[in-house]
């Protein structure tokens, strides 16, 4: 962690404002809350949890009520309860098969978290299903943290691997586990932590799912799908301060008519206009919400008030923080980008769509969607550099291969959709949200059910858009009768709506 307060201290920031929300687990108690920054520890185990207070921490305790280890994040359990004060395990420590029972409960929970177990046999750290709560680990200092800075107590090392400027100005990614430092990695979700030799192991899926469903087992599946994701999202929002960007595309839309039911609880809709791409879904959106009856805001980033934002020593600052805060990831998005989530209705927790992609098989292209799987094109998907050339096949190639190779034999007919989880979202969104503070950015899909059913869908199928129509339909059918931002964009008298409503 010292490397984070140093950098803050030689750049002039507050080392709370930059971290807010972040988290680090050391074997040294010594931490932020003895000097700058204000955060909190708890101790467990020969574990220091060292963590922002406004990232939501609480136990995990077995049947006796026996502190195990803690939860962080927010999350919904399989039952479809929001885990508040505690993580409550339905076996006891120190019996035969307890960590195998706190696995399986593990596994279905959704959110955005991790859990630290610190049970007798049973030292590990699970990941939520996409590692949108970012970890990452520096085996040789045994530390494990949210963003890179806070993982090292050293100075930076640089990985030679990448061209970090082209990093930071987001033409290259990091990706495979690596960062900027030669010795923190980033983790795999669906895999655990062992804390004891620092190695990944999977856990998920285990090869017993059923990932190549027949039509009325797909059917079945949307509808499990519909019922889950409104289960999450209605836990969440009467549990938490909940915000709802909604836009005009499948991802907003599959979330509120599955959870129209609680849309009652949510704090604020709103919408975005940063350029004219933005203005169609604003106008999306807010048909979608008059239809629900509810109120939907549109904030409009390029308004004359707001112009002061975009003063450059302001952006820049803005940028850096961003940089700061996410261990590099990225030199910030368009600064507009970040002045939107500056501008967002203030709320604890941002509810976001993101994750489903998944349900029109983004990561397949119309002439590979039956087709054998293909190292390179797969790595390509990574977009670590701007072309997969056979230099890049040849430096990269036997890492991606590796991590496919841990796939069970089952889920190998599915590789670049669980490269998706688990290689791309963790290197970009998950690798970035730390960059947004102002609120806890969330995805209520993250959930390895929800995943396993869509993933039993044929790509075809998918890719063709009937799974996200099918949400909407069998969850609030009205909403469907509204066209999506791609659909409203080749109409030419939208065109001259959305100029006269922000140009």
């Amino acid at each position: 962690m010292q490397a984070a307060v140093n950098l803050c201290d030689e750049a002039g920031r507050d080392f709370g404002t930059v971290f807010r929300r972040q988290f680090a687990l050391t074997r040294t108690q010594r931490g932020p809350q003895d000097g700058q920054g204000g955060w909190s520890r708890r101790s467990l185990g020969g574990w220091h949890l060292h963590h922002c207070p406004e990232l939501r921490v609480c136990d995990v305790l077995d049947v006796a009520g026996q502190v195990a280890g803690f939860f962080i994040g927010i999350g919904v359990t399989g039952e479809g309860r929001a885990i508040t004060d505690a993580l409550r395990l339905a076996a006891t420590m120190g019996e035969a098969g307890f960590a195998d029972s706190a696995e399986a409960q593990i596994a279905r929970i959704a959110g955005r978290y991790c859990v630290v177990m610190l049970a007798p046999g049973c030292r590990r750290v699970y990941f939520d299903p996409v590692l949108d709560l970012s970890v990452v680990c520096n085996r040789d200092d045994r530390m494990i943290a949210s963003s890179l800075l806070l993982a090292l107590d050293r100075p930076l090392r640089e990985n030679n691997r990448f061209n970090h400027r082209m990093v930071l100005h987001r033409t290259h990614r990091y990706g495979l586990g690596h960062t900027r430092d030669v010795g923190v990695r980033r983790m795999i979700p669906n895999h655990y932590l062992d804390l004891d030799s620092f190695a990944l192991h999977r856990h998920w899926p285990k090869g017993d799912e059923n990932l190549d469903a027949t039509s009325e087992e797909a059917g079945d599946g949307i509808d499990e799908i519909v019922a889950r994701l409104g289960q999450v999202f209605g836990a969440l929002v009467r549990t938490h301060d909940c915000a709802v960007p909604v836009s005009g595309g499948n991802d907003s839309r599959n979330l509120i008519a599955c959870g129209k039911d609680h849309l009652g609880h949510v704090r604020a809709f709103y919408s975005h206009r940063i350029n004219k791409m933005s203005g169609f879904d604003c106008m999306v959106a807010r048909m979608l919400m008059k239809k629900l009856r509810q109120p939907h805001q549109t904030i409009d980033v390029r308004a004359p008030e707001h112009e002061d934002r975009f003063e450059p020593a302001r952006q820049r600052a803005a940028r850096w923080d961003f940089a700061f805060r996410t261990g590099y990831q990225a030199l910030g998005s368009d600064h507009p980008v970040l002045v939107a989530a500056d501008l967002a209705p203030r709320a604890e927790v941002v509810l976001r769509g993101n994750v489903m992609d998944i349900l029109r098989a983004n990561q397949y292209n119309s002439d590979n969607l039956e087709a054998p799987f293909d190292l390179r094109y797969g790595l390509s998907r990574l977009r670590m550099t701007p072309d997969t050339d056979a230099v890049q096949l040849a430096v990269w190639g036997p890492e991606y291969q590796n991590w496919a190779d841990t796939l069970p034999e089952n889920a190998r007919g599915r590789i670049y959709d669980f490269a998706f989880c688990e290689q791309l979202l963790p290197n970009t969104m998950g690798g970035t949200l730390y960059g947004f503070a102002q609120s806890f950015y969330m995805n209520p899909f993250a959930d390895r059910r929800m995943l396993e059913l869509a993933l039993r869908i044929a790509p075809a199928k998918r890719y063709r858009g009937w799974v996200n129509r099918e949400i909407v339909k069998r969850a609030s059918s009205d909403l469907n009768i509204f066209p999506r931002t791609n659909e409203l964009r080749r109409r030419s008298e939208m065109h001259e709506a959305v100029d006269r409503r922000f140009f």
